[in-house]
């Protein structure tokens, strides 16, 4: 199982009916590809975004379509390479935001708050990544 986990910044602020639409396309754009994952959006605007499932689609959706996305620029990949199964079995596309609003009750959101299950969940198969979750959103929510 290939992974990719990347961090960017968006080039304005996203509101709930852009997190969704970008949810919706990420969910049919990974079902058609099996690709799993996790994306974080925080109030400064940034984006950690953990992709999972075969290495040559997880390399072609992030170095031909995610990195020339004019919605974020200053991409920079943090970790890639093969893990022995996936994080996000059941996640087409789960997303994590500080926002609270109905709009975002939907499938597949969870506000940062509910961090500590997904970390939970994470922290016996993939330690590290849970520690790179954690540190990218704590000053966000006291999840301690």
């Amino acid at each position: 199982m290939y992974h990719l986990i990347y961090r960017s910044q968006a080039t304005q602020p996203f509101d709930a009916s852009q997190l969704t639409r970008l949810l919706e396309q990420a969910r049919a754009s990974n079902l058609h590809q099996d690709l799993t994952g996790l994306l974080l959006y925080t109030p400064d605007q940034q984006f950690l975004q953990v992709l999972e499932g075969d290495e040559q689609a997880v390399r072609t959706l992030y170095y031909e379509h995610i990195m020339h996305d004019p919605r974020h620029d200053d991409c920079f990949v943090i970790s890639e390479g093969v893990w022995t199964h996936r994080s996000f079995p059941d996640w087409k596309m789960g997303f994590l935001t500080d926002q609270h609003t109905d709009e975002l009750t939907k499938p597949g959101f969870l506000e940062i708050s509910g961090l500590r299950l997904v970390l939970s969940l994470l922290a016996s198969n993939h330690p590290g990544l849970s520690r790179l979750l954690l540190e990218f959103v704590k000053r966000y929510d006291k999840i301690g």
